[in-house]
């Protein structure tokens, strides 16, 4: 799949992929994209290889997930978003770890245990990286489903009563 996927030149709606869309765009519109798309090929693909400074568990996640994520237009200049949700992963585990052994409270009963705040930040990085890199469903539908913009918008009245 070609890339041109995630850029909004500056703000707006992000663009989609030539092969992705299915409204009509002008030759000058098309152009442009399949030489941003020609462009963006021209990007390192993303390392099989972990960052040395990584963690066991992150690293480990990396070599399981980054044969998968150079299946979508992610490059090395994407490794950063990669590294964090990594490393993320890394503390959502290690949190759980603590929290099963030590509980969600303090000792004295009264806070919520630093770990179960390590976890749920963890768990919100995760989410905002795999977002970013196409892990979720909705990210990766947003990536490879056609941008259908110029079609008619139907309110829900208008799907609701249909052709009665």
């Amino acid at each position: 799949m070609s890339a041109s996927v995630g850029s909004n030149n500056g703000g707006g709606r992000k663009l989609k992929a030539i092969d992705g869309l299915n409204s009509h765009i002008s030759k000058d519109e098309k152009a442009m994209r399949e030489r941003a798309e020609k462009e963006m090929n021209k990007f390192p693909e993303l390392s099989d290889k972990p960052p040395a400074y990584l963690d066991s568990l992150a690293k480990k996640v990396w070599k399981e997930l980054a044969p998968q994520i150079k299946k979508l237009p992610i490059k090395d200049l994407d490794s950063g978003i990669f590294e964090q949700y990594c490393n993320f992963y890394q503390h959502y585990v290690d949190a759980e770890k603590d929290i099963k052994k030590n509980g969600f409270k303090t000792e004295d009963g009264n806070r919520m245990s630093p770990s179960f705040r390590v976890m749920k930040d963890s768990a919100d990085g995760m989410r905002k990286c795999a977002s970013q890199l196409g892990l979720t469903v909705d990210s990766r539908l947003r990536l490879l489903i056609p941008n259908n913009d110029n079609e008619k918008k139907e309110s829900l009245s208008d799907i609701l009563e249909g052709d009665n």
